[in-house]
């Protein structure tokens, strides 16, 4: 056999018998919040107490934080490690808001990135929001300059500034499509 062959070989068996050795971990817990309508998670992350923060879009009334409409709010839970609900927090700005992503950062806030849509227009602009860990708004910011611009994206940097990654689109009257990323930095 030749040597190449006999190495791909080897290191497959290698690869494949870690894999065959490897333990399923057992369900912990199973959480379920939601209503009638549409609900769903996008991202989660743990702080160092080892409690969970998710986010996601809520179509529901439950948890809704006195909105009676069913169009979708961003939604953020914190639940302890196992599995209890400590709070939820909406984004607090229209009833039309989405978050896709979150971070916990070194000094445990918590930075959440996503849309908002404006009422008048039906266009959006990318949502930038960190909370502390108790769930209370420290700051906010909206970035917007087409027609739809989204936050997909954030992390922290080694100097501990947040980048986020901005997906743009915006249509044309002659329905011509022109899409662009954006990077913020904070």
């Amino acid at each position: 056999m030749k040597p190449a062959l006999s190495f791909c070989i080897c290191a497959l068996a290698l690869l494949f018998s870690g894999v065959a050795n490897a333990q399923l971990t057992s369900l912990q817990w199973v959480k379920t919040f939601g209503g009638v309508y549409d609900d769903y998670g996008r991202a989660t992350a743990s702080l160092n107490n080892g409690d969970v923060v998710s986010v996601g879009n809520f179509f529901s009334t439950i948890l809704r934080h006195e909105r009676e409409e069913s169009d979708g709010s961003a939604i953020m839970f914190r639940h302890s490690s196992d599995g209890s609900l400590i709070w939820s927090a909406n984004s607090g700005l229209s009833n039309h808001d989405r978050y896709s992503e979150l971070i916990v950062t070194s000094d445990q806030q918590i930075v959440v990135v996503g849309k908002t849509e404006r009422e008048d227009t039906r266009s959006s602009d990318a949502l930038i929001q960190c909370f502390d860990a108790n769930g209370t708004l420290l700051w906010s910011d909206i970035f917007g300059r087409n027609n739809h611009d989204s936050a997909i994206c954030v992390t922290e940097l080694a100097s501990g500034d947040i980048l986020v990654g901005i997906r743009t689109f915006e249509e044309s009257s002659s329905s011509t499509v022109t899409a662009d990323i954006a990077f913020l930095r904070y």
